[in-house]
């Protein structure tokens, strides 16, 4: 009985993993307000890796001069802030800004979890069907013994 508690717990805790890699994470602030920040000449320097971006502010921003948020599309973000980016950083406003890759998705990435799951679910397929043979098989021998 302790394999097959230990078989649930294990398949819960994957699915709430893989279920986890599905929501979204929240902004620190909307895509509108970073644009505006540049716009104003606020940011000092900024690094986009992957889909996050970091500012380093002039003034604080909620108490904060360094913000991280999540950048739906950075290649985009890119295209539509390229002309400004080059006016400030020529003009002195931008010290410094960087576009990082970000972390290649492998085939693993997605297939492993899976792969992992179905494993659990067999496992615990496997369990309950073991019990319920040695259940009919009790039965069974009781029954012969009436």
């Amino acid at each position: 009985m302790i394999p097959l508690v230990v078989y649930v717990a294990a398949l819960v805790l994957v699915f709430s993993w893989v279920s986890s890699l599905a929501v979204p994470k929240t902004n620190a602030i909307p895509y509108s307000e970073v644009v505006e920040l540049f716009q104003q000449e606020q940011v000092k320097s900024f690094t986009v890796k992957g889909n996050t971006i970091t500012l380093e502010l002039r003034t604080p921003y909620n108490g904060k001069t360094q913000i991280q948020t999540e950048l739906a599309q950075p290649e985009s973000f890119r295209q539509e802030m390229e002309e400004l980016l080059k006016e400030q950083y020529a003009s002195g406003v931008l010290t410094s800004y960087d576009f990082q890759p970000g972390k290649a998705f492998s085939a693993y990435d997605i297939v492993l979890p899976i792969i992992l799951a179905g494993r659990c679910a067999t496992r615990l397929l496997l369990c309950i069907l073991q019990a319920e043979r040695r259940w009919w098989a009790r039965e069974s021998a009781a029954g012969a013994c009436r």
